[in-house]
Order: structure tokens, then sequence, then C-alpha cells
């Protein structure tokens, strides 16, 4: 099972590099210091399932590790790149934060416990 600290170091490595792989299919050129400030909220977003349901238990997992939330954040994804009321900041930014989130649920999959439907 990941730790605190693992999925804190995932899911900054997730939220830095979401932003700049947005930056890169948007061609835009990476803001090196906006990467960086995302790797750092991304750090503490992939924090955020355990928050929710903390690991009292192994049968913790509940709506916030499931399938089901993994798949609502992949669809929100996708109407975030084809919103045309954003901008290409906050695209990029909300692929950090979503990809960051998602870290969590596929590092927790890898494990024996897996993931929840719902």
């Amino acid at each position: 099972m990941s730790n605190k600290e693992e999925h804190a170091l995932i899911g900054a490595l997730v939220g830095f590099g979401g932003y700049v792989i947005a930056k890169y299919m948007l061609n835009e050129e990476v803001n090196w210091g906006n990467a960086l400030c995302w790797g750092a909220v991304g750090a503490g977003v992939a924090l955020v399932p355990d928050i929710l349901e903390p690991a009292v238990s192994p049968n913790h997992r509940a709506i916030a590790h499931s399938l089901v939330t993994g798949g609502a954040l992949l669809y929100t994804t996708k109407r975030v790149w084809d919103s045309s009321e954003l901008n290409s900041e906050q695209k990029a930014g909300a692929s950090a934060l979503i990809g960051a989130y998602l870290s969590h649920l596929v590092a927790d999959s890898m494990t024996p416990a897996g993931l929840p439907v719902l």
C-alpha cells in the first residue's frame, strides 16, 4: 500500500507532468514556475482521497477511492478540454489537479485491496 509520502511524491510528479504535457498538447510554451507550482499543488491533491476516507482500516476505501470517481474525473477532464470558456492555463491546471487525484487511485489500485467499483 502506498503511504502518504509516496502518494504526495507521485502526485507532485503527475501535477508537474500533467501541466507540462497539457501545454505541449496546446502547442504553448511551458511556464516552468507554473509547472513547479502545479507539482506542489499536485502533492496535496494526491492526499485528498485519504483525507476524505482516512485509512483507519484495510477496508477504508469507498466512493472517494472508487472506479466510479476515477471515471467521473476522466469525464470531467474531457469536458474541461472541450470547453471554449476555459483558457489554456485553466485547462492545463485542471489536467494537473485531476491527474494528481487519479494518481492516488492508480497507486491504490495496484495493492491487494484494489479499488471498489463504488
